[in-house]
């Protein structure tokens, strides 16, 4: 049975750290970090108007599912955020937005090993990943680490420019080597 909320609230490899989001303290820095239009191209809304508005959309939403939010650190400065989101009893590893300056290099698969750790060390059923439709690179990402598409969701939010986003699914069994 998932054990929900997790008690952990700092993951750990090497030099990748992950901290319980305390907008407080991460607003400013994520916000400096991830303030390039780029990293949010495929985002429900586009891009944050600024910290406030950055902290607002990684808070709970009411009526969405329970959710578990990290600010992501590299070398002790900070590069992004992802979350835990509790699906009965599998966990959504999402909204992960992360800075440019760590695209490409392998840091986002580190992250999701980690991610997928903490999930499975909390007695997950399985882990599941989403992506836009029209995000290749990230639906490359999710196949390259074993999970299996499940099915395409037409979701209610809307991409930036006005579309309703079209998301792939996938799922990864616990039974999977990552």
């Amino acid at each position: 049975m998932l054990r929900w909320p997790f008690a952990e609230t700092t993951l750990t490899a090497g030099d990748l750290t992950a901290q319980r989001w305390d907008p407080a303290r991460d607003a400013g820095p994520l916000w400096e970090a991830l303030a390039f239009p780029e990293v949010w191209g495929s985002a429900p809304r586009g891009m944050p108007d600024g910290p406030d508005d950055l902290a607002a959309r990684l808070a709970q939403r009411e009526g969405g599912p329970e959710r578990i939010t990290w600010t992501v650190s590299l070398d002790g400065e900070v590069i992004g955020t992802s979350s835990h989101f509790r699906r009965g009893e599998c966990v959504e590893l999402g909204a992960t937005y992360l800075s440019p300056r760590v695209w490409g290099t392998g840091f986002h698969l580190r992250l999701v090993r980690l991610m997928i750790h903490e999930a499975r060390a909390n007695d997950c059923s399985g882990v599941v990943m989403r992506a836009d439709d029209t995000d290749e690179r990230a639906n490359k990402a999710i196949q390259k680490l074993g999970f299996v598409f499940v099915h395409k969701s037409a979701e209610q939010s809307l991409r930036a420019d006005g579309t309703r986003r079209i998301a792939r699914v996938y799922r990864l069994d616990n039974d999977e080597v990552i």
